[in-house]
């Protein structure tokens, strides 16, 4: 297929205009001219296309994506031949790449890029259940589709370096020690040979997106391709809080472990994966995708950071210690410099009137003084339950009175204190 124009037909479909071109195709509209069907239509290089290997893996990609029955990858509606040229027929999707808004604004909000990112694990995970492996994941991969209600969808395509598990065509076309896929989001494995691209492989890849989105950099340079390479097989991850003081360390633990260097120390699965990655979702996200990622919704309750404690920690003693000056405050447990906290607990103006106190404290209240703080389950990090402290009793304090009849005083109970 020459160059095509606006008008000419291939096959059932007649050209519209064109949308992109990359290494190895370039894609128009089109429509189809019995249905009026508007898609996206991937025509080969020609020059490529005289190659038959190149052909074989070019139309791989079409079995390999329509094999994945999921929301979020893009389907394929039918292949073709059109003077020696393969072709490849999609639905159209209407929006931008990740690379196009990662260009726009540098990089995203913690819980945006998580509520991006979820749908596209979902359909990778979907991907591998088949037996799929993507080996090209990166930014530009993953189109952010805008439906008719403005929501958007973000969407997986190009599954043409795909690898089909068990595929006699995939042995014959990999026999060779050709790097395959963008440098950046490489895995380690994969810098040495294509043959050794697996599920963790696209983990890897997904952990440096998620890098890119939270940091607007990519944890990997190099002057060179293969200084590049080097630096994926050796180098140390910088962690992201240290470029984002905002973002949490347990950001961190996902992030780096996703993208260890051994495949064996990652994420058992972009399931896991993404199991790890909810806490920090929207509600909306949480409770369409947590039964995918087999989680509670309702269970799900977003990491506190370090720098978010320290910051409320002062305000908080500050608000104490007021009260103490009026009715006296009982703290309510201590934390620690190294935990995250699960959830802070706040005063409520409409909290009942607490009963008159007794010389000796209840049985409730001396076993309230002996609880432990529960630790979360669902959270990124795990960190061991630190017991409260036992508290001497309170002891009432008493104003004069006119008359022995007078009111007994009140007992403050709503003075929290959190300390770091």
């Amino acid at each position: 297929m020459a160059a095509a124009a606006s008008g000419a037909h291939v096959g059932s479909y007649v050209l519209c205009r064109e949308l992109g071109k990359g290494a190895m195709a370039t894609v128009y509209e089109a429509r189809h001219v019995q249905l009026g069907k508007r898609v996206a239509l991937k025509s080969m290089h020609p020059h490529l296309a005289a190659d038959a290997t190149s052909a074989a893996r070019f139309l791989r990609e079409g079995k390999a994506a329509a094999q994945i029955h999921h929301p979020n990858v893009v389907d394929v509606f039918d292949v073709g031949m059109h003077d020696g040229v393969p072709f490849l027929v999609m639905e159209l999707l209407d929006g931008t790449d990740l690379a196009a808004l990662l260009r726009e604004r540098g990089k995203l909000p913690l819980r945006e890029l998580v509520d991006v990112m979820i749908p596209v694990f979902a359909a990778v995970q979907a991907a591998h259940a088949v037996g799929v492996i993507h080996r090209d994941l990166k930014p530009s991969n993953v189109v952010l589709a805008r439906h008719d209600d403005g929501s958007l969808s973000p969407t997986i395509l190009d599954f043409g370096i795909s690898k089909l598990q068990d595929d006699v065509i995939h042995r014959d076309l990999t026999a060779s020690e050709v790097l395959l896929g963008t440098v950046h989001y490489m895995s380690p494995e994969q810098t040495r040979s294509g043959r050794n691209a697996s599920a963790l492989s696209d983990q890897y890849a997904l952990g440096v997106m998620l890098y890119e989105c939270a940091t607007g950099l990519k944890p990997f340079g190099g002057n060179t391709p293969y200084a590049l390479m080097h630096a994926i097989v050796s180098a140390r991850v910088t962690a992201p809080s240290t470029l984002d003081p905002e973002l949490p360390r347990s950001f961190d633990d996902v992030v780096v472990r996703a993208m260890h260097r051994e495949p064996g120390k990652r994420f058992a699965s972009v399931r896991e994966l993404g199991a790890n990655l909810l806490p920090w979702a929207s509600d909306e996200v949480k409770d369409r995708w947590a039964g995918e990622f087999g989680v509670d919704a309702s269970a799900l309750r977003p990491p506190a950071t370090r720098k978010g404690v320290r910051r409320l920690a002062p305000a908080l003693a500050a608000a104490g210690l007021l009260l103490a000056g009026v009715v006296g405050v009982r703290a309510l447990g201590r934390g620690n410099a190294a935990e995250e906290p699960r959830h802070l607990p706040v005063a409520s103006d409409s909290a009942p009137s607490p009963p008159p106190p007794s010389a000796e404290p209840s049985a409730s209240q001396q076993a309230a003084e002996s609880a432990t703080v529960p630790a979360d389950p669902t959270a990124p990090s795990t960190f061991p339950p630190l017991p409260r402290p036992a508290r001497p009793p309170v002891r009432p304090q008493t104003r004069p009175t006119a008359s022995a009849s007078a009111a007994p005083p009140e007992r403050g109970t709503n003075g929290a204190l959190i300390v770091e």
